[in-house]
């Protein structure tokens, strides 16, 4: 936390600087003034992508840490049923002893997690304006009010190649699937991204890579080559959704979700073992909504 304070206490600083430049009497100076300006500014995002990668940095070692433990509590624990199975209650006190001092780890290990993530959104909230924020949260309470069973994820829990994802509509998680707007995520993987009224589709392209979604349809074409999703995409808020680990996987990237703080982070790389069937970013839309209940506009969805 103290590296987080002492960038946004430096922030301010580099704010305020700012807005004393222009307090010049002459046009120099107010020429001058915006000059230093435009610097600050480089400056400052400069320092964002700094303390961004020194956290995303941190949050990689303790998933590796804690991916660590879990294995090692999962062996145990096949090992204390085994005992419990042959009568071994001896035995199995034992090892129990070993299973809760690798659950007191594990849960501090996600203690430091939940922190990183809450650095990072400290960061990211920087480069929201008020309003920004305000029509954030008013999307959030649209998805919530919409999908019961929805959990929407907070700004700055989506990581894309180490760069935190300033999105304007929340991404969330329903029916054990994270479900993104698809420009947010797609632009920043450096895919084009086109949506046809006419034909109610979503075109998303990168490398030789096609993908067309069929708005409420669970037809996808990957290079005209039809898939199913397991439910539609669809547009919430005016924008549209997509299932984010089919989109990643699709364009031959790896997915990261650690469930208990929401983080998600896509890379190049596999960062862990591949995540069994069903977790909570694996592919698939939500369910079709109502639009009307969802606030949408005639404005391109793909926004």
């Amino acid at each position: 936390m103290k590296k987080v304070f002492a960038f946004l206490l430096v922030l301010a600083l580099v704010l305020a600087t700012g807005t004393t430049a222009f307090a010049g009497g002459d046009n120099a100076g107010k020429a001058n003034g915006k000059d230093k300006v435009k610097v600050e500014k480089v400056e400052r995002v400069d320092m964002q992508k700094v303390f961004k990668a020194e956290l995303n940095a941190q949050k990689k070692e303790v998933a590796k840490a804690k991916g660590a433990l879990e294995e090692q509590k999962e062996l145990l624990t096949a090992e204390y049923d085994a005992l419990i199975a042959a009568g071994d209650t001896a035995g199995a006190e034992a090892l129990l002893t070993e299973i809760g001092a690798l659950d007191t780890q594990i849960s501090a290990l996600q203690v430091q997690m939940k922190q990183i993530i809450n650095e990072r959104y400290m960061i990211i909230k920087t480069e929201y304006s008020d309003e920004e924020l305000a029509l954030f949260e008013s999307a959030a309470a649209v998805i919530e009010q919409m999908y019961a069973d929805a959990s929407v994820l907070g700004a700055g829990t989506i990581v894309v190649k180490d760069n935190i994802i300033k999105l304007e509509a929340p991404a969330y998680i329903k029916g054990g699937r994270t479900i993104i707007p698809v420009r947010a995520i797609t632009e920043e993987l450096g895919a084009t991204v086109a949506y046809d009224p006419a034909t109610q589709t979503v075109s998303v392209s990168k490398d030789g890579v096609d993908i067309l979604f069929t708005i409420n349809s669970t037809a996808v074409l990957v290079n005209g080559v039809p898939q199913e999703l397991d439910a539609s995409a669809e547009i919430t808020n005016g924008r549209t959704y997509v299932p984010l680990r089919f989109i990643a996987e699709t364009f031959g990237l790896a997915v990261e979700f650690d469930e208990e703080s929401g983080a998600i982070d896509i890379d190049e790389e596999a960062m862990d073992e591949p995540e069994e069937e069903g977790d909570a970013d694996t592919d698939a839309a939500a369910e079709e909504g109502d639009p009307a209940a969802a606030g949408e506009t005639e404005t391109d969805p793909v926004e």
